[in-house]
């Protein structure tokens, strides 16, 4: 074969491998991979909290923050004087970047759940122009019982 056809021929596989590890980086940088609303999720829990799980309620991207995944926090038991019970049971909404969401699931349980009602809590949010947690579930929750139960 003359240097003509191996030229080509190599041209033509890179064209190919560019095209493929394109098409991968394309995957990659899909806003949630794996991810889908509507999911429910079972994920690292505080002590005496294994029966809680998280649902995914929204996912969408965020000017200047990435894509964030909106999560209910569902059968917590998070200290809160502010409730009639004294424990607040739900976290309405939790918003989480990758990462935290990352660090947090540990199996798929349902892949589609009814979505509870967030949309209070989201608006509050988006409103505040809020940012998304970057830390583990079972971390937010414990910040956010020191917060609303400091002793």
């Amino acid at each position: 074969m003359s240097n003509g056809i191996w030229v080509f021929i190599a041209i033509v596989a890179l064209a190919v491998f560019a095209a493929k590890a394109h098409a991968l980086n394309q995957a990659d940088n899909l806003p949630h991979p794996g991810y889908a609303e509507g999911q429910e999720w079972e994920y690292r829990t505080r002590p005496g909290e294994e029966a809680s799980t998280l649902i995914i309620l929204k996912i969408e991207d965020v000017d200047g923050l990435g894509t964030a995944y909106h999560v209910s926090v569902e059968n917590v038991k998070i200290a809160n004087p502010h409730t009639e019970t004294g424990i607040q049971t739900r976290m309405f909404h939790v918003p989480l970047d990758k990462t935290a969401l990352d660090a947090s699931v540990t199996a798929l349980k349902d892949e589609q759940v009814t979505i509870p009602d967030y949309e209070e809590g989201y608006q509050a949010w988006a409103d505040q122009n809020g940012g998304l947690f970057n830390a583990p579930v079972a971390d937010i929750l414990t910040m956010v019982e020191k917060t609303v139960s400091p002793q």
